[in-house]
């Protein structure tokens, strides 16, 4: 995609479908990581436990992320692991391929450049809208939905707000970054019916 500099407006017909506080950027903190401490690996367990994650076996991991300067976006303490099944697509390319060096029980820490992230940021995709396609007042650090004149929905940041125009930027928070995750592979399983079908279906697409 070709780069370009300044802020267009965006085609007419575009629409507001929803506005909401504080879902990018997102808040971020640096709590502990208790729940990553890797357990020194039971030889008496399954053997499954020495086998690492192949193309559509479903995987639960810990994790926690952190940009370059430190500063954590993403952590899954006090949460169920995230699951998510390898080669199909449901997480970025860079974290898909960490958990595959991984056994059950291993942590690993990672970085994975923009490309393998959210990609590169684009000028041209800060653009702005007319005010009075919001019902409800704007505010800046909003999250946004949009629908274009297809009906295509676009997720967005509000970014800056003036009499008659917002300001938004339809770039994910993370694009343009490189992303450092430490991971813990907790556990994997076989895939059901469903997840097969859906990896098969990312195949295709690709």
């Amino acid at each position: 995609m070709h780069r370009q500099s300044g802020i267009r407006s965006v085609a007419p017909g575009f629409r507001a479908l929803w506005a909401r506080r504080l879902l990018y950027p997102m808040r971020y903190s640096v709590p502990s990581m208790e729940h990553a401490s890797c357990a020194i690996v039971d030889h008496n367990a399954r053997e499954a436990s020495f086998m690492k994650p192949v193309s559509g076996q479903k995987v639960r991991v810990h994790y926690k992320g952190t940009l370059a300067d430190g500063t954590e976006f993403d952590n899954s303490e006090g949460r169920e692991p995230l699951e998510f099944v390898v080669g199909a697509g449901q997480v970025i390319p860079g974290f898909d391929a960490a958990v595959c060096d991984l056994e059950i029980g291993e942590c690993t820490t990672v970085t994975i450049p923009s490309d393998e992230a959210y990609g590169p940021r684009y000028d041209e995709a800060v653009q702005e809208v007319p005010r009075n396609l919001f019902p409800d007042e704007p505010e800046v650090g909003w999250a946004v939905e949009m629908a274009d004149p297809d009906g295509n929905r676009l997720a967005a940041t509000i970014i800056e707000i003036g009499d008659e125009v917002v300001i938004l930027d339809f770039n994910h928070p993370l694009a343009g970054h490189d992303l450092t995750f430490e991971i813990e592979l907790v556990d994997m399983t076989e895939t059901s019916d469903a997840d097969a079908a859906e990896l098969e279906s990312a195949g295709a697409n690709e």
